[in-house]
Protein backbone atom coordinates (compact mmCIF):
# COMPACT_ATOMS: atom_id res chain seq x y z
CA UNK A 1 0.00 0.00 0.00
CA UNK A 2 1.39 3.37 -0.99
CA UNK A 3 1.41 6.37 1.35
CA UNK A 4 -1.25 8.00 -0.83
CA UNK A 5 -3.50 4.95 -0.62
CA UNK A 6 -3.01 4.85 3.13
CA UNK A 7 -3.92 8.53 3.40
CA UNK A 8 -7.06 8.05 1.33
CA UNK A 9 -8.00 5.10 3.52
CA UNK A 10 -7.66 7.23 6.64
CA UNK A 11 -9.77 10.00 5.12
CA UNK A 12 -12.44 7.43 4.25
CA UNK A 13 -12.37 6.07 7.81
CA UNK A 14 -13.06 9.56 9.20
CA UNK A 15 -15.90 10.00 6.75
CA UNK A 16 -17.45 6.65 7.71
CA UNK A 17 -17.38 7.66 11.38
CA UNK A 18 -19.25 10.84 10.50
CA UNK A 19 -21.86 8.86 8.55
CA UNK A 20 -22.36 6.49 11.50
CA UNK A 21 -22.84 9.44 13.85
CA UNK A 22 -25.41 10.94 11.50
CA UNK A 23 -27.25 7.63 11.27
CA UNK A 24 -27.22 7.27 15.06
CA UNK A 25 -28.73 10.71 15.52
CA UNK A 26 -31.47 9.79 13.05
CA UNK A 27 -32.38 6.49 14.72
CA UNK A 28 -32.56 7.46 18.39
CA UNK A 29 -36.26 8.36 18.41
CA UNK A 30 -36.94 6.82 21.83
CA UNK A 31 -34.00 8.49 23.52
CA UNK A 32 -34.66 12.10 22.53
CA UNK A 33 -37.92 13.99 22.18
CA UNK A 34 -38.80 14.91 18.61
CA UNK A 35 -38.70 18.68 19.29
CA UNK A 36 -35.24 18.53 20.82
CA UNK A 37 -34.01 16.12 18.16
CA UNK A 38 -35.13 18.50 15.40
CA UNK A 39 -33.36 21.48 16.98
CA UNK A 40 -30.13 19.63 17.64
CA UNK A 41 -30.24 17.61 14.43
CA UNK A 42 -30.02 20.78 12.35
CA UNK A 43 -26.88 21.89 14.10
CA UNK A 44 -25.26 18.47 14.17
CA UNK A 45 -26.38 17.81 10.60
CA UNK A 46 -24.70 20.96 9.33
CA UNK A 47 -21.48 20.26 11.21
CA UNK A 48 -21.39 16.61 10.13
CA UNK A 49 -22.07 17.55 6.51
CA UNK A 50 -19.34 20.19 6.60
CA UNK A 51 -16.80 17.68 7.86
CA UNK A 52 -17.89 15.10 5.29
CA UNK A 53 -17.44 17.72 2.57
CA UNK A 54 -13.94 18.41 3.89
CA UNK A 55 -13.19 14.68 3.68
CA UNK A 56 -14.35 14.56 0.07
CA UNK A 57 -12.43 17.69 -0.84
CA UNK A 58 -9.21 16.41 0.72
CA UNK A 59 -9.61 13.02 -0.95
CA UNK A 60 -10.19 14.73 -4.32
CA UNK A 61 -7.09 16.91 -3.89
CA UNK A 62 -4.95 13.90 -3.01
CA UNK A 63 -6.27 11.90 -5.97
CA UNK A 64 -5.60 14.97 -8.12
CA UNK A 65 -1.92 14.85 -7.28
CA UNK A 66 -1.61 17.05 -4.18
CA UNK A 67 1.28 16.25 -1.90
CA UNK A 68 0.61 13.39 0.51
CA UNK A 69 2.74 15.20 3.08
CA UNK A 70 0.43 18.21 3.00
CA UNK A 71 -2.55 15.86 2.99
CA UNK A 72 -1.38 14.19 6.22
CA UNK A 73 -1.26 17.59 7.91
CA UNK A 74 -4.75 18.42 6.74
CA UNK A 75 -5.98 15.00 7.81
CA UNK A 76 -4.64 15.64 11.31
CA UNK A 77 -6.77 18.79 11.61
CA UNK A 78 -9.77 17.04 10.07
CA UNK A 79 -9.48 14.14 12.53
CA UNK A 80 -9.26 16.54 15.47
CA UNK A 81 -12.34 18.45 14.35
CA UNK A 82 -14.24 15.22 13.70
CA UNK A 83 -13.29 13.81 17.11
CA UNK A 84 -14.59 16.91 18.85
CA UNK A 85 -17.92 16.72 17.04
CA UNK A 86 -18.25 12.95 17.48
CA UNK A 87 -17.70 13.33 21.24
CA UNK A 88 -20.41 15.97 21.34
CA UNK A 89 -22.83 13.74 19.39
CA UNK A 90 -22.09 10.85 21.72
CA UNK A 91 -22.68 12.98 24.80
CA UNK A 92 -26.00 14.16 23.38
CA UNK A 93 -27.11 10.60 22.66
CA UNK A 94 -25.95 9.38 26.08
CA UNK A 95 -27.91 12.17 27.76
CA UNK A 96 -31.02 11.27 25.82
CA UNK A 97 -30.72 7.61 26.73
CA UNK A 98 -30.15 8.42 30.40
CA UNK A 99 -33.21 10.66 30.37
CA UNK A 100 -35.36 8.10 28.53
CA UNK A 101 -34.38 5.39 31.01
CA UNK A 102 -35.23 7.67 33.96
CA UNK A 103 -31.71 7.38 35.34
CA UNK A 104 -31.31 11.12 35.74
CA UNK A 105 -33.80 11.34 38.60
CA UNK A 106 -35.64 14.10 36.75
CA UNK A 107 -32.59 16.39 36.68
CA UNK A 108 -32.51 16.60 32.88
Amino acid sequence: MTPTELLIGQITAVERSLVRASDSLDTQEKAVSSALRKRVRGRFGNDLLGLRNRCQSLRDRIRGGASAEVGWGQLDKLQADASDLLRECLAFLEGGLVRAAGLDGGAC
